[in-house]
């Protein structure tokens, strides 16, 4: 819902309302919000920033960046963005809005919030001992907006004779008889803002392993 600052009924000029569509994009770390409707006169967006903690409603810190209004070329150009490219993974960081005319400024707009995974694991090989085996990788990423069952996982391997799938955070390598040696996997780990982080890992497979026989049993005439 958009809050009217007081009217200068004087003048008749209506003081800037709060922009109510403040979203994430999902290609870019980038803010999208509607733009005022012209007879609000609006000179300036103001955005604040957080990183870490919320902002509170009646907070009377500074803005971190001023957005100039650009007036509608057309009634299709309705959309102001704004693009951050100081970020900090594995912290949620959190925006408000608000808009400014010669009259003064206009409440605080929703808050919008998310997050990008960061990798805090240790490993960059993944040890097998079998033909199908599995690690898990739960560990080795952390988003503090989104639990890790909310995470999107995929993983990456251009090796024919390497299939892999990925269950909650679980990768599973099935290799084919015979192989052995180095080949890298690469893991994406994204949330539903479709932020993400990206690992590669190389899977090692000694040609010990991989050349043990298979074993036929046989069983003796009951």
């Amino acid at each position: 819902m958009k809050v009217i600052l007081a009217l200068f009924i004087i003048f008749n000029f209506l003081s800037a309302q709060v922009p109510d569509t403040l979203t994430f994009g999902t290609v870019d770390w980038k803010l999208l919000w509607s733009k005022n409707a012209e007879n609000e006169e609006v000179i300036n967006y103001r955005i604040y920033k957080s990183t870490g903690a919320p902002i509170p409603i009646n907070s009377q810190d500074g803005h971190s960046f001023t957005v100039p209004h650009i007036p509608r070329a057309n009634e299709a150009d309705s959309t102001m963005q704004f693009i951050d490219g100081n970020l900090v993974r594995g912290q949620i960081i959190y925006y408000r809005l608000k808009a400014e005319n010669e009259y003064g400024v206009s409440a605080f707009s929703k808050q919008v919030f998310s997050s990008i995974p960061v990798y805090v694991g240790t490993r960059d090989t993944l040890q097998a001992q079998t033909f199908d085996v599995s690690f898990d990788l739960n560990g080795d990423f952390y988003d503090p907006g989104f639990a890790n069952n909310l995470m999107i996982w995929r993983a990456f391997c251009f090796n024919d004779s390497i299939g892999t799938t990925m269950n909650a955070g679980v990768l599973t390598c099935t290799i084919t008889w015979g192989w052995h040696g180095y080949q890298d996997i690469i893991v994406r780990v994204e949330n539903p803002d479709e932020m993400y982080e990206v690992k590669k890992y190389t899977l090692f497979l000694e040609g010990t392993y991989a050349n043990i026989p298979a074993i036929l049993r046989i069983v003796p005439n009951q």
